[in-house]
């Protein structure tokens, strides 16, 4: 029986962790083909379907906090709510956990869903349970509107969660101005989600004049120890790959993100049943936040000020679990070398957000003994590649430097997606509202670019009935099969 599989995980499973470890080391000496042994990288397409395996949690709290959360919904979505599911338990076990390898569970997400899906609910649902467990404090604003308003958030409560509605917005108002107070924040986030486990310290302003005129007053300089902000953006697909340029990308904003593009529709319309929590569930919460001290001396997942560091109750890492990151390190690496990725940035913190998921995972499953498995490990993985591969394609096909540049995409976009019938100019124009607000000679630069690249073609369509004007219409070179040309004049 053939051990090839498309999964270097699913190999794991069936040959056992120290075979694969044999062959990725081998694949990534010699440099060598996509095949090595039995070793076969992932290949992955956008939208693709969803792994059954990230389906549901493999933590049953987690599960049933799902469950709570889309009773606020009237028509829940699957993804939508996992996403807020997540966010809410990287909250709850913020600040106070930390993984042997200095990971925390301080994540960025964004949830990217048409108008009319409903999500919302999502934030609804966060920041009630967070309520109902009497720890309104962990919320905090939407969103930040300069450097300084992160750091007062973070002196208000270290640990907290930004849930932030049309963030395509705030990102438009950072790219209009490259160097504003918008932009300042965003970068701010960025330094915020690498000092989890150390300090973060404002920005020195000069002071120069109340120094020479004898007025200068002793401040006290602001350092927050082990900042944990949770980060949940809502916004349209369209709001957020309009706004976003390649420096987002290179400048470590984006990679730092999990991102979920609704792909799943929504579930059948139900009755909105926003019930109390659980006991259960409120008990569970409250020992993640506030567990017993094992000893008068354990003072591990105390609560503490921005001026003075917790004491960060460790996440152990099974052998198998470890393992399994190593591995994945690698097989990206290898992946990148053979130039497998569109946009090499996003994939670096691939495993670093995998294993601050681990890492939460492990402190929900038990908060007294909280130990990162290797279904755990598993999990995090095939979850965080899954949703990043997919943004990377997305973003890939959608993100712009340029007015030119973004006609560009949206115009091949919608020539792609008429498949077979192709789009004729008249049809762009009523399909595609950039197409319709750009200029003639601009439209005709993006269509002739298109050909050059040898991307479309355009043909001449016989009519049904034989009479009557042709129809021209634009097709992607990779739609024309020989049903289209003998369709053709």
């Amino acid at each position: 029986m053939s051990n090839k599989l498309t999964d270097f995980n699913d190999l794991a499973t069936s040959v056992g962790l120290e075979e694969v470890t044999k062959q990725i080391t081998a694949a990534v000496e010699t440099k060598a083909s996509a095949n090595v042994g039995d070793y076969m990288p992932i290949e992955r397409h956008a939208s693709a379907e969803i792994p059954e395996l990230i389906r549901t949690f493999p933590v049953d709290k987690l599960n049933e906090v799902s469950e709570w959360i889309e009773g606020f919904s009237r028509e829940p979505q699957e993804q939508i709510t996992m996403f807020a599911t997540i966010a809410l338990a990287s909250t709850l076990c913020g600040r106070m956990y930390v993984s042997e390898e200095g990971n925390t569970t301080s994540l960025y997400t964004m949830i990217l869903a048409e108008t009319g899906l409903g999500k919302n609910y999502a934030k609804v649902g966060v920041q009630n349970f967070l309520a109902e467990v009497d720890m309104a404090e962990l919320i905090s604003g939407s969103g930040n509107t300069a450097s300084g308003a992160v750091f007062t958030a973070l002196v208000e409560s270290p640990c907290h969660i930004q849930i932030i509605d049309e963030i395509g917005k705030q990102l438009q108002t950072a790219r209009k101005q490259s160097n504003g107070m918008m932009a300042e924040a965003l970068s701010t986030l960025v330094e915020c989600y690498s000092s989890t486990t150390s300090l973060m310290i404002p920005k020195n302003y000069s002071n120069m004049g109340a120094i020479a005129a004898g007025k200068a007053k002793d401040t006290k300089k602001i350092v927050i120890h082990c900042p944990a902000i949770t980060l949940m953006g809502l916004a349209t697909p369209a709001q957020v790959y309009d706004n976003l340029t390649t420096v987002e990308i290179e400048d470590g904003f984006l990679n730092r993100l999990v991102v979920c593009d609704i792909t799943l529709p929504q579930k059948p319309k139900q009755r909105a049943k926003r019930v109390p929590l659980s006991s259960s569930l409120n008990q569970w919460a409250r020992l993640i936040r506030n567990p017993m001290p094992t000893s008068r001396t354990d003072l591990t997942v105390i609560e503490t000020g921005y001026d003075s560091k917790p004491t960060q109750k460790v996440v152990a890492f099974t052998d198998e679990a470890y393992e399994l990151f190593d591995l994945k390190g690698d097989e990206l690496k290898l992946r990148e070398q053979q130039g497998e990725f569109v946009l090499p940035d996003m994939t670096r913190r691939w495993v670093e957000n995998a294993m601050r998921v681990a890492t939460m995972l492990a402190v929900c499953e038990n908060s007294l003994e909280p130990e990162i498995t290797l279904e755990l490990a598993h999990w995090s993985i095939v979850m965080v590649e899954y949703y990043g591969n997919e943004f990377m394609l997305n973003a890939a096909a959608k993100v712009s430097d340029s007015d030119f540049h973004n006609l560009y995409l949206k115009v091949f976009e919608f020539i792609e997606r008429s498949d077979e019938k192709g789009m004729s100019e008249g049809e762009l124009s009523r399909h595609c509202r950039t197409y319709a607000a750009t200029a003639p000679h601009q439209r005709d630069q993006v269509l002739a670019a298109l050909v050059r690249e040898g991307k479309i073609q355009q043909l001449t369509f016989k009519t049904q009935s034989g009479r009557g004007r042709p129809k021209q219409s634009w097709i992607a070179v990779d739609n024309i099969t020989d049903n289209v040309l003998n369709k053709t004049k």
